[in-house]
């Protein structure tokens, strides 16, 4: 039950009726697929003092499965390769279902989109980090990721998008 913070009552909307608390459960998570190439495996003595350049690609997905549930997909995507030759390539698709209630329609997709991947994201790229060290490389470690401004900025380029025209 909701408590108003200044008397310990609990919170009331305008109709005197007990205010919902928006709320955002992890019903499951999971790895929907992996996936790790090491072409050049036994190629890798003659490549010296080389570092290979290590590209990092993201990319969220959203579906509505149920009444108040969603699932969320966060993919990584680490590609590494020197000069054009890929040395690496290692893909994680990490899902989780989310039960969301008490969200008004207009912040729904911002919760979803943020909220979602935020609280995926930790397994996600430790997963994708064993996988690069299992593969025979130093351990990859992705920074945080600030959702909310990927969100908006999303959000901008839509709304620079020409719109179709109704005529």
């Amino acid at each position: 039950m909701a408590q108003d913070k200044t008397s310990g009552t609990p919170a009331n909307d305008a109709n005197g009726e007990a205010r919902k608390e928006p709320q955002l459960r992890i019903l499951r998570q999971y790895v929907k697929d992996l996936s790790f190439e090491n072409p050049r495996a036994v190629e890798r003595e003659g490549w010296g003092a080389k570092k290979p350049e290590i590209e990092i690609n993201m990319e969220v997905m959203r579906k509505h499965v149920g009444e108040n549930n969603y699932e969320v997909a966060l993919k990584l995507v680490a590609k590494a390769s020197i000069e054009s030759d890929v040395v690496f390539l290692a893909e994680v698709l990490y899902g989780g279902l989310f039960q969301v209630e008490n969200v008004p329609a207009e912040k729904l997709d911002a919760v979803i989109s943020i909220e979602g991947p935020r609280q995926l994201f930790p397994f996600a790229r430790r997963i994708l980090a064993d996988m690069v060290r299992d593969g025979g490389f130093p351990s990859l470690l992705l920074s945080p990721v600030d959702f909310s401004q990927l969100y908006r900025s999303a959000a901008k380029k839509n709304d620079e998008k020409p719109q179709p025209n109704s005529e």
